[in-house]
């Protein structure tokens, strides 16, 4: 009856996201975990491999431990050590719902000490998502935010072992 009760598509994106929080540790601390190209790069720190590829330094494929068989493309858009950091990601192969995203960190220093962080998430999703779904991912990114700079804090103010812990209880 003229498509009245037909699923209605979603939009692709992108969407956007963002988080923003506070952590006890200066900008720049917090910027050389966000840094692909820094040694303390914190993914690097629980286990990931970050290889750079041939050009100009801003672009990386990333390795994680708990899921081998994913290869993630970054391309750094934007990098203004310590208070700008910007990148987008494509898995390979895609999982999920999800084209790509990305994402940009602005990190500053605040009068007393710490630094307040924004995590802007911008997602864009498959095409033919239906808006049902849509409901459901906007809450996954959202959580992964969340967990995200949950980490981030964490590993600044109490080292890597903190995070392996909270991913030890998160996941068991």
């Amino acid at each position: 009856m003229f498509g009245l009760f037909k699923p209605r598509l979603a939009p692709v994106g992108p969407h956007p996201f963002e988080i923003e929080g506070e952590i006890a540790a200066s900008a720049a601390e917090v910027f050389a975990l966000i840094d692909f190209a820094d040694p303390r790069n914190a993914l690097k720190a629980r286990g990931a491999t970050i290889t750079p590829v041939e050009g100009n330094g801003a672009r990386f494929v990333m390795k994680l431990p708990q899921v081998p068989d994913l290869d993630f493309h970054i391309d750094v858009i934007e990098s203004e050590a310590p208070n700008h950091c910007a990148y987008a990601i494509v898995i390979d192969p895609l999982v999920g719902r999800m084209a790509a995203s990305t994402e940009s960190y602005t990190v500053w220093d605040v009068p007393g000490g710490g630094c307040r962080v924004r995590l802007e998430n911008a997602v864009t999703f498959q095409d033919g998502l239906l808006e049902k779904h849509v409901v459901e991912e906007f809450a996954r990114v959202t959580m992964a935010m969340l967990q995200s700079t949950t980490k981030l804090k964490l590993h600044a103010e109490q080292g890597v072992e903190a995070v392996l812990a909270y991913e030890a209880e998160q996941f068991g």
